[in-house]
């Protein structure tokens, strides 16, 4: 049985038309083109499985850095008020590796080269 056996309408073409069906799926894969990109510059000598680890985490980074885009968001991180946190399980190892953005070195760096991290643990 699929979806389409319901007699429901699919909730992502009632959202988006069914014109735009691939054009929904095409605008989430892309977010994580720039954690692609940025992980075969620095990272290609990795074996594919740190590659594909290293991409996830520079996802997250990239989601976090996109974050501190909003003025509403980065004025609370500015004044201290609100952080921001990346989280990553890793599956293989039962894992949690969580960091916190550091807001004062990452405005130092070049705009769109990364966030700063600080607070990096492991459990």
């Amino acid at each position: 049985m699929s979806f389409s056996d319901f007699k429901y309408p699919n909730p992502i073409r009632t959202r988006y038309g069914s014109e735009n069906y691939g054009s929904f799926i095409h605008n989430w894969v892309k977010v994580g083109k720039k954690a692609k990109e940025s992980t075969k510059a620095v990272a290609s000598n990795l074996h594919f499985d740190h590659q594909c680890q290293h991409c996830e985490k520079a996802s997250i980074n990239h989601s976090l850095e996109r974050l501190l885009g909003y003025p509403w968001i980065e004025e609370k991180v500015r004044k201290g008020s609100l952080s921001l946190h990346g989280g990553y399980y890793d599956f293989i190892n039962c894992t949690f590796e969580k960091w916190t953005v550091d807001y004062g070195e990452s405005r130092g760096k070049k705009e769109g080269s990364g966030i700063a991290v600080k607070n990096r643990s492991v459990w």
